[in-house]
């Protein structure tokens, strides 16, 4: 489908209307209702995407949030709500009814592994589509069912439980037939890659939403060290995760994500640091050319979301690098810019395009750095061999790894010689610890010291 033909859909289709004939017949007749006036209320028209429709991709115009038309690459898509009623927030979190889109793939019954997408500060709504649609229908194409929130993202905690609602509502859903809920991805950028850290830190959520990877996309953490901002910090992965950022990244500061990439020890990690590249165009690989970032993204899934041993050696290499963690870093991945004009997802249109208005490509040579760590060997808990690994170089005295290790004392001294008899989430649970760590007010000035920076 041409995306012109998409775009009258997204201001004019009831939420409520039936899908297409071609549908499962499962997925016909509103939500869950036996009338079309069943269900949640409708959003207004500007807020809809397509009823049973589909989306074809379109990259983000910087001024309105237009589409323009970008290749043929579609998903089935839909707005949904997880219920009746008013939303309402408590510390920052979602506890009344979440708002957001479901992507799923033109062919095939199911069902999918899920990603759920936690979106950045202001891309709340309809711009949690029109800011981010090429990359999660990118995602789709590997085979996924992405389900994405569009709530508020609070300073400082992110809306962490919404990324979890939306699973909850998808499993009780139209829908849930679709999705292998044994396989779940935690997804996010900016405020939304904070969320996704602090969810996949929790061994509690891990296991009740089956979460076996994490991708983490110029994830918005505050500082360096753990005591500096105690609960503020983002939380240490216990799940694989790919983190990426760039070096020109001011506001999500890319020493500071490095920071948490180096506190990750016990699974798997890949860390891309783009040269040349801020803030606001995560996704942005999708259209410039950048085929190496397609490819690492694919070799991460199928590694560790597919178990697909081939992808692991192609990403990781063949040696057995679990003993290498050092400092916490892990090797270096080598990870270049392909030569090959002709990424995966889009073709190339030639040398200097670019959409009109926008400054999309990406001009860099490749990355600043690109470091891995594949954990095939070793204890994946606390041991006298591992429970400093992962020391924070910019913190002396403070060992990092926060779940299984003791925090810096007085003095400079620290007990990281001493693991944990239980493990400690006190740093990303526990709505009060969060809330009271950083005050909205203590949230802006960082931010805008870190713009400033």
């Amino acid at each position: 489908m041409k995306l012109s033909g998409v775009l009258p859909l997204l201001f004019a289709t009831s939420r409520n209307a039936a899908v297409s004939a071609d549908d499962p017949a499962s997925l016909r007749g509103g939500w869950g209702g036996d009338s079309e006036d069943s269900g949640p209320p409708a959003l207004p028209e500007v807020e809809r995407l397509p009823a049973g429709g589909t989306c074809c991709n379109c990259i983000h115009l910087l001024e309105g949030f237009h589409c323009a038309e970008r290749g043929d690459k579609c998903a089935r898509c839909e707005t949904f709500a997880t219920g009746e009623g008013e939303q309402q927030f408590e510390n920052g979190q979602s506890v009344g009814v979440v708002d957001g889109n479901i992507y799923y793939p033109l062919e095939g019954t199911g069902p999918w592994p899920v990603i759920s997408f936690g979106h950045g500060f202001g891309n709340k709504g309809i711009k949690t589509d029109r800011t981010r649609r090429n990359l999660l229908l990118f995602m789709v194409e590997m085979g996924f069912l992405v389900v994405a929130h569009r709530e508020e993202q609070m300073a400082p905690a992110a809306n962490y439980q919404a990324q979890l609602s939306v699973l909850d509502w998808l499993y009780e859903s139209e829908f849930s037939h679709l999705a292998d809920r044994s396989t779940t991805v935690m997804m996010g950028h900016s405020m939304g890659g904070r969320g996704t850290l602090t969810n996949v830190s929790n061994r509690e959520t891990l296991a009740r939403y089956n979460v076996k990877a994490a991708i983490a996309m110029h994830p918005f953490c505050f500082q360096h060290c753990e005591d500096q901002i105690g609960a503020g910090n983002c939380g240490i992965p216990l799940v694989p995760t790919l983190w990426v950022t760039g070096n020109e990244d001011r506001l999500a500061r890319y020493r500071v994500v490095h920071s948490h990439y180096v506190g990750q020890v016990l699974s798997d990690k890949v860390y891309i640091e783009r040269a040349g590249m801020g803030h606001n165009f995560p996704d942005n690989f999708l259209y410039d050319n950048d085929a190496s970032m397609e490819n690492t993204f694919r070799e991460f899934v199928n590694c560790e979301v597919f178990d697909q041993e081939a992808a692991c050696v192609s990403l990781f290499g063949e040696e057995d690098i679990s003993d290498m963690l050092g400092d916490g870093e892990g090797v270096d991945l080598a990870i270049e810019r392909d030569d090959d004009p002709n990424g995966f997802y889009q073709p190339w249109r030639g040398p200097g395009y670019v959409p009109e208005g926008t400054d999309w490509m990406d001009a860099s040579d490749g990355y600043s750095r690109t470091k891995g760590y594949r954990l095939t060997t070793g204890p994946t808990t606390c041991t006298d061999s591992r429970d400093c690994k992962g020391a924070n170089p910019s913190c002396w005295g403070e060992c990092k790894n926060q779940v299984f290790c003791g925090k810096s004392v007085s003095g400079g001294e620290s007990n990281c010689d001493m693991c944990r008899d239980e493990p400690d989430y006190s740093h990303v649970v526990g709505d009060a610890v969060v809330g009271d760590a950083l005050s909205e007010d203590m949230f802006k000035e960082m931010r805008k010291e870190a713009l400033e920076a």
